[in-house]
């Protein structure tokens, strides 16, 4: 079972920062959002998909979440619930935390020069697609 710490949706775009009791949906079948698995202390920012079953009998929807198909941070979690998503001024999506630490999770391919913003957002396939988009001023 895991934790959830989810209050409201959001596009998470430069300066909107994601932090662990928000999240980023599109739809609600699949949400980006901080996470602890059980009862560990240890976080990640990753991508959980829900599974929506009814149950005929009683007229009710029971949402189960079945599965976290990406982890972002999965090889360095965060040790509490301070971690924070944003898009740095270069474009890249960065996970950072109260003790300063930094991950890093697009460097490759920033998406973003400095006339662009950028944003970050969850598709109804599941996939994270980070835009950048050039502002004209007229």
């Amino acid at each position: 079972m895991c934790q959830h710490r989810s209050l409201f949706s959001i596009l998470l775009q430069q300066p909107k920062h994601l932090r662990e009791w928000s999240r980023l949906s599109n739809e609600p079948d699949c949400q980006l959002q901080f996470f602890s698995p059980g009862d560990s202390n240890r976080h990640y920012l990753g991508i959980q998909c829900m599974n929506i079953s009814l149950d005929l009998c009683h007229s009710s929807s029971i949402v189960e979440y079945i599965k976290v198909v990406w982890a972002a941070n999965h090889d360095k979690p965060l040790r509490d619930t301070f971690g924070v998503l944003y898009i740095n001024q270069v474009g890249n999506l960065v996970i950072t935390h109260k003790d300063e630490i930094s991950i890093i999770l697009n460097s490759q391919r920033p998406a973003m020069s400095s006339t662009n913003t950028s944003t970050a957002t969850l598709l109804n396939s599941g996939n994270l697609v980070v835009r950048a988009y050039c502002v004209t001023k007229f």
